[in-house]
Order: C-alpha cells, then sequence, then structure tokens
C-alpha cells in the first residue's frame, strides 16, 4: 500500500501529499514530525519534544508553542497524525520516511537504492532550531546516516570490484569521494578503481588531488598506509599498461600539458625517449632529448616556484624596552597572541614556554623556547621616539645555526597597531596570510597579563595558592580574560573550578584559536558535551603539537572506544612531554601513562602495564603515582607480593598519601582485615577529607564481606558527615548513591528506591542552569540507580517511566549515557522472565570495557544464565571484575560477579 504522505528530510526538507505541498517552510514543524515520525509506531512523550525544541524557554511556553506544532500537523497530516494529553505519534502506514526507506535498504543489502536515496545531508539548515538537546540530537543522527551511507558505497563498490566491473566501481568510487572527500578510504578505491580500469592518468590525479585536498583544508599529509598502498596499487597498473607512443613526448612540452606533471612524469618521457632511439634518425634522437631537457626544466621550476610548505614554528622571545616593563610584556604578549592566528604559522605558546623555563631554571630564552619546539625566535628592543610613537626593532634568528633570517623596524602610534604590522610583514614574507586586524586580544590589559603570566609560573613551580591568588588578580582586572579563567579552573580542581571553566568559555571567542579550541574541549569533557570530540579533532590537526591537544584527543578516543588511536596519540603526549617529566609539577607524560595503564587493564596486557609502569619510575623516581601504578600492575598479575613493596614506596614518597590510594591492591589481595584496620583508623581521625575517603571505602568493603546492615549503618555516617564538613549548604549526591547502594544490598528496596529517587530530583534541580549535556548525564545517571531499585521491588510500571526519563536525559549527553536506557530496558524484561531479549537490552548499554556500568555486567550475566547460555555469561562477569574499587565494589560488588561466575 503507497503512503498518502511523504516526509523527505535527506537532502531537502518538505512533506508531500495529494494536494501537492505541506507545510512549506516550517522548519520546526517538519523537524518534529521528524522526531515523531522516527519513532512511530511508538508514541512520544511532549515533554520530550518540549525539551528537544524549546528547553530554554519557560515550561509554560514551551507547552504553548508545541499545541501551536501539533495543531498544524493535525490539519496537514490528518487522521494519520493522533495527539492525546500527554503523547503524540504517526501512523507509520500513513507517511513514508526517507530515512526509513534508507535504513531499510541498507538492512536489506541493497546499497544502490540506499545510495540514491540519501541524497543528501538529514534535515539541512536546521543547525539553528531547536534547543541544544535538538542540535545533539540532529549531529548524532546526521553521523550515523553518514556511517552507513560510507558502509553502502564501500560495499556497493566492493561487490563491483569482486564482480569485475570496473567501470561502475570507478563511477561509484568517484560519486563516494565526492560525498566524503576527505575520507581515505574513498579516495583509496577510487585511485583503485580508476587503475582497475586502466585509467592511469585519472588515477594519478585522484591522488594527487586527495593528497592536495587534505594539506589544503586539514593541513595534514595523508596517513603512511594509504600512500604506500596507493603507490603499490599505481606501481601494479604501470607495470601492465602499454608504454606509449613516442608522440606523447609533443604534449609533455606543449602548453597544454597537465599541471600536476612533476619529475616523475618527465622521468617517463626521457624512457620512452631512449626506447624509442632505435627507431628514428639522429636529428630525431637531438629533438626528442631536447624535449626531454625541458620538460625536466619546467618540472624543475614549478617545483621552484611552487607555493612553500609550512612556515617553521616560531616563538618570541626577549623584548628589551627603556619604555616601563610592563609595555615590553605587552608587546611580547599581543605579538604572540597575533601570530598565533595566521593559519599558516606555529607559534610556541607563553604558557608553553613557562613550563619549559620553570623545568629549566636559569637557562637562556633560546635554550628554552629550543627545548619547546620552537625552530626560530623573534628577539628585539622597544623605544619610543621624539613624536611619541612606538619602534620596534626585531630580528628572527634561526635557533639551530643562530644565524639570522630577518630583521624588522616598524613603527606604529601603540602597542596593538605594531603588532599588526610586524605580524603582517612577518606573514608576508613567510607566505602566509596575515589576519585581519584585530580589536580585541586575549585581554586588553597589560596589567592583568602579567598577573596571569606570574601565576602560570607560580603554577608551574609547584606553587597552587600563589598561582589561584594571581589568576584570580589577573581576573579581578579583566574578568573576560579566557585564559586566566581556564587555567584558574584548572589549578582550582575543585568547587570553583566549574564556574571558572564556565567563565572561561563564555569569552574564549576573545583568544587565540589554539587558545579558543583548548578552552572549548576542557569545557565540553567537563560537561559530557557531544561536540568535544570535534573540536579536539580539530584542535591536534591544526595543533599536532600541542600536548594538552593531543592528551584531550586521546581521552575523547578512549571515551569513544577508539583504543588503538587513543594510544597512539597518548604515546605522542608521552614523546612530547617526557622530556619535562623529572621536573614539571603538571607531568602530561605522566597524565598519559596513567591513562594508559586503564586501557591496558581494560585488554588484560599487564605486561605493558608493568612496562610503562616502570618507564614512568625512570622519569621519576620519587613519584608516588608511578609507584602507585606499578603496584596496580602487579596487582592485576597476581604478584602481591612485588605490589606490596611498591605500595610502600608510594606511601614513602607520598607527602600527603595514605593507605586508601591503594584501595584496589588490597581488594584485589583480597586481603579485607588490611583494608578493615586502616580505614577504621582513618575513620577516627578527624580530619574531613580522610575520615570521608575511609568510610567510602569501609562501605565497599563491608558490602563485599556481606556485611549489610554494617554496611548501611557506615553508609548513614559518610552521608551525615559529608554533607556537615567543611560547610556544605547543599548535600553531596555521591553519598546518597553509596547509602543506597548499600541499602539495596541489604535488602531495603524500598528506602534504596526512596533515596534514589531524591538523588535524581536533586541532580535535576541543582543543573537546572547547566548545560543540557552537563545535566542530562547526571540526571540519567542518578534514575538509572534508582531503576536497580525498583527492579528489586518488581515494580514495572515505575521501570518504565524511569525508562523514558533515562532516555530523555541521555540523549543530551555522550553516547555512554545514550545508551543507560537500554539497562532500564533489559531489567523491565528480565522481571517478564524474557531472559534472552533481556540479555540483548544489556549487551547494547555496553559502553566500553573501562565506562560501563558495572551491574550491567552482573545483570547481564544474570540473564544469560537464566536464558541457558552459563559459557556466554563468563566474558562480561570477567570484565565486571576488572573494573577499580569505584566499579566492581561500588555498583556491583566483586561477591556478586564472583556468585555469578561460580
Amino acid at each position: 500500500m503507497t503512503s498518502r504522505l511523504k516526509l523527505r528530510t535527506l537532502g531537502g526538507l518538505d512533506l508531500g501529499g495529494p494536494a501537492g505541498s505541506l507545510l512549506s517552510g516550517r522548519r520546526v514543524d517538519l523537524a518534529l514530525l521528524t522526531v515523531v515520525a522516527g519513532r512511530s509506531p511508538s508514541a512520544v512523550r511532549r515533554e520530550e519534544l518540549q525539551a528537544l525544541f524549546w528547553g530554554e524557554r519557560t515550561e509554560e511556553k514551551a507547552r504553548h508553542s508545541l499545541r501551536q506544532v501539533v495543531f498544524r500537523l493535525r490539519h496537514a497530516c490528518g487522521d494519520a497524525f493522533e495527539a492525546d494529553a500527554t503523547t503524540v505519534r504517526i501512523h507509520n502506514g500513513d507517511l513514508e520516511l526517507d530515512t526509513v526507506r534508507f535504513g531499510s535498504a541498507v538492512a536489506a543489502g541493497r546499497y544502490a537504492e540506499a545510495i540514491a536515496v540519501c541524497a543528501g545531508e538529514f534535515l539541512p539548515d536546521c543547525e539553528d532550531i531547536g534547543s541544544d538537546d535538538f542540535r545533539h540530537w540532529l549531529e548524532v543522527e546526521r553521523q550515523h546516516i553518514r556511517r552507513l551511507l560510507a558502509q553502502c558505497y564501500e560495499r556497493a563498490v566492493s561487490a563491483a570490484e569482486s564482480r569485475a566491473d570496473s567501470s561502475a566501481a570507478a563511477d561509484l568510487s568517484a560519486a563516494w569521494s565526492d560525498r566524503f572527500p576527505l575520507d581515505e578510504c574513498a579516495a583509496l578505491h577510487h585511485v583503485r578503481s580508476l587503475a582497475g580500469a586502466s585509467r592511469l592518468v585519472e588515477a594519478e590525479e585522484a591522488r594527487h588531488l586527495f593528497e592536495l585536498r587534505l594539506r589544503r583544508e586539514l593541513e595534514v599529509a595523508p596517513s603512511s598506509s594509504w600512500s604506500a598502498e596507493t603507490a603499490a596499487v599505481l606501481a601494479a597498473a604501470r607495470a601492465v599498461t602499454p608504454a606509449p607512443p613516442p608522440v606523447v613526448m609533443q604534449t609533455a612540452s606543449s602548453e597544454a600539458a597537465s599541471p600536476h606533471d612533476d619529475l616523475g612524469s618527465a622521468a617517463a618521457v626521457v624512457a620512452v625517449a631512449r626506447r624509442s632511439t632505435r627507431r628514428v634518425t639522429s636529428r630525431t634522437r637531438t629533438l626528442v632529448a631536447i624535449g626531454a631537457v625541458l620538460v625536466v626544466v619546467f618540472a624543475g621550476i614549478r617545483v621552484a616556484t611552487a607555493k612553500p610548505g609550512r612556515a617553521p614554528t616560531l616563538a618570541v622571545g626577549e623584548i628589551t624596552s627603556a619604555l616601563p616593563a610592563d609595555s615590553a610584556l605587552g608587546f611580547s604578549t599581543l605579538l604572540s597572541i597575533n601570530l598565533a592566528r595566521v593559519p599558516q604559522i606555529d607559534v610556541v605558546t607563553d604558557r608553553r614556554l613557562s613550563e619549559f623555563a620553570a623545568a629549566r631554571r636559569g637557562a637562556s630564552r633560546q635554550s628554552v623556547a629550543r627545548a619547546a619546539g620552537a625552530r626560530e625566535i623573534l628577539e628585539g628592543v622597544l623605544s619610543r621616539r621624539t613624536d611619541n610613537t612606538l619602534r620596534i626593532d626585531l630580528r628572527r634568528t634561526d635557533l639551530a645555526t643562530g644565524t639570522a633570517r630577518s630583521a624588522y623596524t616598524v613603527e606604529a602610534r601603540d602597542l596593538t597597531e605594531l603588532a599588526d604590522l610586524v605580524t603582517e610583514q612577518i606573514a608576508a614574507e613567510l607566505g602566509a596570510r596575515a589576519p585581519i586586524r584585530r580589536a580585541e586580544g586575549t585581554t586588553a590589559s597589560i596589567l592583568a597579563y602579567r598577573f596571569y603570566e606570574q601565576g602560570l609560573r607560580a603554577f608551574n613551580e609547584g606553587d597552587p595558592l600563589s598561582a589561584i591568588r594571581l589568576l584570580d588578580a589577573s581576573l579581578a582586572e579583566d574578568s573576560t580574560f579566557a585564559m586566566a579563567a581556564y587555567y584558574a579552573a584548572i589549578v582550582d580542581g575543585g568547587d570553583k573550578s566549574g564556574p571558572r571553566m564556565e567563565q572561561a568559555r563564555r569569552h574564549a571567542a576573545r583568544s587565540s584559536e589554539r587558545e579558543r579550541l583548548l578552552i572549548n574541549v576542557a569545557w565540553a569533557q567537563r560537561m559530557a558535551d557531544l561536540r568535544a570530540m570535534a573540536w579536539a579533532e580539530s584542535l591536534v590537526t591544526r595543533y599536532p603539537g600541542d600536548a594538552d591537544g593531543q592528551l584531550m584527543y586521546a581521552r575523547e578516543l578512549t571515551a569513544r572506544q577508539q583504543i588503538v588511536p587513543a594510544l597512539d596519540h597518548f604515546r605522542r603526549v608521552v614523546a612530547m612531554d617526557s622530556s619535562l617529566a623529572a621536573t614539571a609539577i603538571r607531568c602530561r607524560a605522566c597524565d598519559a601513562v596513567d591513562r594508559m595503564m586503564d586501557i591496558y587493564a581494560a585488554l588484560d596486557s599487564g605486561v605493558a602495564a608493568e612496562r610503562d609502569a616502570r618507564l614512568w619510575l625512570r622519569w621519576q623516581p620519587r613519584s608516588p603515582r608511578a609507584w602507585s601504578a606499578l603496584a596496580r600492575a602487579l596487582s592485576r598479575r597476581g604478584q602481591f607480593a612485588a605490589a606490596h613493596v611498591a605500595v610502600d614506596s608510594s606511601l614513602k614518597f607520598a607527602a600527603d598519601g595514605t593507605p586508601l590510594w591503594h584501595a584496589d591492591h588490597w581488594f584485589a589481595a583480597d586481603d579485607y582485615a588490611a583494608i578493615d584496620r586502616v580505614w577504621r583508623v582513618l575513620a577516627s581521625t578527624g580530619k574531613p577529607d580522610l575520615r570521608d575517603e575511609a568510610l567510602w571505602t569501609g562501605v565497599i568493603s563491608l558490602r563485599t564481606q556481606g556485611r549489610g546492615a554494617e554496611a548501611v549503618r557506615t553508609a548513614l555516617a559518610y552521608r551525615v558527615g559529608s554533607d556537615a564538613n567543611g560547610g556544605r549548604d547543599k548535600p553531596n549526591v555521591g553519598t546518597l548513591f553509596l547509602q543506597g547502594t548499600a541499602l539495596l544490598d541489604a535488602g531495603d528496596a524500598a528506602r534504596a528506591a526512596a533515596v534514589f529517587d531524591s538523588a535524581a530530583i536533586f541532580e535535576s534541580s541543582r543543573l537546572a542552569q547547566a548545560p543540557p549535556a552537563r545535566r542530562g548525564a547526571s540526571v540519567a545517571w542518578a534514575w538509572t540507580h534508582s531503576a536497580g531499585a525498583y527492579a528489586a521491588l518488581r515494580d514495572s510500571v515505575a521501570l518504565r517511566r524511569i525508562e523514558d526519563s533515562v532516555r530523555v536525559y541521555g540523549m543530551r549527553s555522550s553516547e555512554r549515557y545514550q545508551r543507560l536506557h537500554h539497562y532500564v530496558r533489559g531489567l523491565r524484561l528480565a522481571l517478564a522472565g524474557r531472559h534472552a531479549d533481556a540479555a540483548t537490552a544489556f549487551t547494547q548499554a555496553v559502553w566500553g570495557a573501562r565506562d560501563t556500568h558495572a551491574r550491567i555486567y552482573l545483570e547481564l550475566g544474570r540473564s544469560l544464565i537464566a536464558a541457558g547460555r552459563p559459557a556466554d555469561a563468563v566474558a562480561p562477569l570477567m570484565r565486571g571484575l576488572k573494573g577499580p574499587v569505584s566499579a566492581a565494589g561500588l555498583y556491583a560488588t566483586r561477591t556478586e560477579l564472583e556468585e555469578q561466575l561460580a
């Protein structure tokens, strides 16, 4: 039966009916209809639609806007569109949605049909409608459709290649490359199919154009594997392609020659000339040789006059001045910021120079710049002329040879204009494009920058209290100074770090591109915002030498379970920063190795973990973190005696450490007597932080030992003390999670449900003004805990309600939280005795060995056993045991997991 309504969302947005186009120009109406149609035949709750499209409005205004859209959709769609007081739905038999057709074609293997249906971007020109929730949903859907479309192209091209239809493969791969112009896989198939069709010139052109596109748009080269494979494909094609007749030399030296001919083309012409000498006269030989030489000469001219490569990495060195010291500092800052805004120039930032200066006290500015990765340095003298104008005399010096590259003399009315003019001269000389004259910088206050620079120095020298004081002084001078707010958040790490990072984010547009991306990524990772990956990718692509960017990108890859690429970027951080590791307070190489240890644990790679921990100890033999990492690695391999020694060494070098740092080691060794002895002593010390940490560990220990009543009493003591300590005026939601979990273990599911519900309500209220991703993650996580309690109460109605809430809130955040509603559905299905379906739902909720909620593994194992698949239950239960105490201990105890394994 043909649907009477057709909704097009791929490559356009329109609704067609028997009478023609409907709701023309109504983007919000059609986007909302797309959401509803995509869920058909299920209904969509009105609250979810209000959050998606009018989340920033008051509830009353959002309801009013939704009523208007529903009225128009009813009028346009007739009986096909249904709405009641709480939900809306559309009958899928009455409306044909192109994304459904696309998905069905992909699932059925009809790749040509799928490609034809997906004529363009999903919901084009809808990025500016709806709330942040809608935009997040839109980006997720677009990424999903792009992935499916790329798979369709790949499989269609592979099918054409397997049936030796080289012409079809070439056409399909050309279309694929057009749709995904920066995709190496598409470009590789394009080159391969053209070579297979004996279209060698086009294949070489496609290879060259892809490399050019990457350099022009991303300023990166293709991967070495792509370059090697395409070179092999072209070499094999040349080997079987007949040599062209000698006449081709006429075109080689003519004006019509391809602009992409190179020295390789010239060599080919020379080879043809040599093969032809036996069949031509001596005069012809002479002409052939001259033609070949001319081709080589023209190719050489093309190479010599080609656009120069990337400009060298610059550092702004010492600027001396007879003026007040702040003037020289201000000019150095302005020039560094301006140069960083030139897309083709890499600049070693002031913060990076500060780190290396702290690690090399007393070293010259030139040696510090060289160690920080600069290849050239700018140094000079700032002076004021008799007519009150400013003058700068600068020298650009090669740090490797010490030779002067260039000299600049510039005069201007003020420091800002002076920095602009110098930037324009340097950019022009290096063949780069100068930025537009700037109206503002990172800060307009030289005093604010002076406090900032001193704060960074204090931080890098291990004095965080002075650093915070100085950075706050900088912000007092200029509250819009984004980088001062960013580093204040990094240094503080406490209750004020969130507002400071928000302040940095609000004013990030005033910073250079590098700093803006850095702030955006840090903010997005803190808020679980879906844009973190895109920003991190831009940061490492544009500034591959930035260790912070590499570390942030590696974390994003890890969060998305792209483990192998993540390890590669973590290792780059180690290579960049290991020279600082021995003296730096902020050791990125150490952070990278620490994160790699978690990956190794998830991969059961104990040997690699121990190797990297010992590498860390070679840099920092007195580092408690390094000794703790070695202890974890040894414990996971069952070498408990050696791990004890590492724990003792960690405690020996820790100024303020406690044995509770090493709870993972004690739990792995099953030494509960030692754990209980330590936490009970520390709980009575009277120090709030130590007491809280001790009671937290005690609750986990008691629960693991099956001492439920004691665990509940200890959790209550933890909650009361933690909420009172430090003058807190709001409860700590973590205490609610711990208390609810202890109650659930002790068999009091009703009280556990009440505690978890209060945690969810509290989080929703506390984060009402927070970014949607941050609020969505926290509230979805809280309701997920409630679901376990209601499952124990066998309340399937409550589980269905919680499942909807977790899905709505989770979709605003990262994929880990987007999957949590599958766990709630699994609990509901298990309650109904549908254990096979429950196992499928629990599997869909899994998000990587490290980031998966530990109870998901436990419930997955239970459902697989109940479904008669005990062998399949072993792997997920073992994964649950591998997590740290905060996972396999807090949310699901080792005892529960081991019981199911038994």
